[in-house]
């Protein structure tokens, strides 16, 4: 049943929760501004709706190169070689596919922008992803211990909550003033939660991967045999990588090599921060933080590891806020999204999630051992190819057709209303303590649509 608000009602809140929380916008820093077009937008909109972008189909056969065991360096040797963690997923592809929704830069604080909350509410229920993966950034700096704990990861949860779901951490959540291991058992309450933390490495929190097993029985199996791609995560820190995790990465390769004995497991990386080698995917030009440089500072050899194995598709990136693409280097897809937060100016039609739809051409073949466990016939790699697209914010959802310019659509005074200054962080804001009689989500959309559609002319 849904809860109808008189506009006396939303005035009297508004004026009793501004003079409640006058102080505590002063707390919450506005994102950057530019007027700066985007740098490189390689997809289109469609002009259907949902707007799901035409895809740009990448195909990658399982490359396999065998890497024997005492290649690891005595620093890899050193690290626990147990994959058990990564086959409790219960991740599987549907009729072949699989699709994972990727939201990087949610930025959620005590006041989340009102168009980001109802856009990731759309965007779930359109594309229904077999994994949401918030890529860093998904708290905002400037929150307290408090705020992350009680109001931010609330409102996180609550978008997600029907979907199975992991995170990596970004810089933001390094400069927050929280332990970052608190903030991801915080995560691990819930149960739709498949991240966990592996602590064998003495840089980041939550570096983990996740198996995406050939079929249902494969899942519940839980073996390696019946693993037909792999997904890494991995917490950017403050300025990038360290060694340890791309030393990680490798020993969690190796044992997938060695396992099966004749063949490796393709797999995407996430990382909030791009790879320093992205600077070189985008043909030279700057890879800026609006105008800012986001690159990593520390550079891991990541890349260099993720070519030793061969088995990884794509490295997909967000904390850029000018760009969205996908391009290859040196033999690897660099699969770059500018997220979802919002700047007030310059680039709003390429802010959103990203669907990525994994597609198994191929069945592992685990190879034959006997009882001595010596391998009597080699094994076949899985196959898999992705098709992959920006799902923007705006386009999609926000645009009014067939609207004069001389007047505004209930979306686009939604977007307005939730997008500019101030108005965009009051919604949620008035909604928290509304929240204890009614879904603080409708609330706070019901709040954003009358603010556009009374003082639309004033932004």
């Amino acid at each position: 049943m849904k809860t109808r608000i008189s506009i006396k009602l939303l005035a009297a809140l508004m004026a009793f929760c501004l003079l409640l929380s006058f102080g505590g916008f002063a707390a919450v820093a506005e994102d950057e501004v530019t007027t700066e077009a985007p740098v490189v937008v390689e997809e289109t909109v469609a002009e259907t709706e949902p707007v799901l972008v035409a895809a740009e189909e990448t195909t990658v056969q399982a490359a396999a190169p065998i890497v024997s065991g005492d290649e690891l360096t005595p620093e890899e040797q050193v690290i626990s070689r147990d994959i058990t963690p990564s086959l409790e997923s219960g991740l599987y592809f549907k009729n072949g596919e699989f699709k994972i929704l990727v939201l990087n830069d949610l930025e959620i604080g005590i006041a989340p922008y009102a168009t980001i909350l109802r856009y990731v509410k759309y965007v779930i229920e359109d594309t229904k992803p077999d994994l949401i993966v918030l890529n860093g950034d998904i708290t905002n700096k400037n929150s307290n211990a408090f705020i992350v704990n009680w109001i931010s990861v609330p409102w996180i949860i609550d978008l997600v909550k029907d979907y199975p779901f992991t995170i990596t951490f970004g810089d933001q959540e390094a400069l927050i003033p929280v332990n970052k291991v608190s903030l991801f058992d915080r995560y691990e309450k819930y149960d739709n939660f498949l991240g966990y933390d592996d602590s064998v490495t003495d840089a980041g929190v939550g570096n983990h991967n996740l198996m995406i097993f050939k079929d249902e029985a494969a899942a519940a199996a839980k073996t390696v045999g019946g693993a037909a791609f792999d997904l890494w995560m991995l917490d950017s820190n403050t300025n990038g990588l360290y060694r340890t995790q791309s030393a990680w990465y490798a020993v969690r390769e190796e044992e997938g090599v060695t396992f099966q004995a004749t063949y490796g497991i393709p797999s995407m990386v996430f990382t909030h921060l791009p790879l320093p080698e992205i600077a070189q995917a985008t043909d030279g030009r700057e890879l800026g933080k609006q105008g800012q440089t986001p690159s990593t500072s520390v550079n891991a050899n990541m890349f260099a590891m993720m070519k030793k194995y061969g088995h990884v598709l794509a490295a997909v990136a967000g904390h850029d806020r000018l760009n969205s693409f996908v391009k290859q280097y040196d033999g690897v897809d660099f699969i770059q999204t500018a997220g979802c937060t919002y700047a007030t100016k310059g680039d709003r039609d390429i802010r959103g999630g990203r669907l990525i739809t994994l597609t198994l051409d191929a069945d592992p073949v685990p190879p034959v051992v006997d009882a001595e466990g010596v391998v009597t016939t080699a094994g076949t790699a899985p196959v898999v190819s992705y098709t992959t697209n920006i799902i923007p914010a705006f386009a999609t959802y926000f645009n009014d057709d067939n609207v004069a310019e001389s007047k505004v659509g209930s979306r686009h005074a939604f977007y307005l209303a939730g997008t500019k200054g101030w108005f965009g962080r009051i919604a949620p804001l008035m909604a928290l303590p509304l929240s204890l009689f009614m879904d603080k989500y409708e609330v706070t959309f019901a709040i954003t649509q009358w603010f556009g559609d009374t003082f639309y002319g004033v932004f």
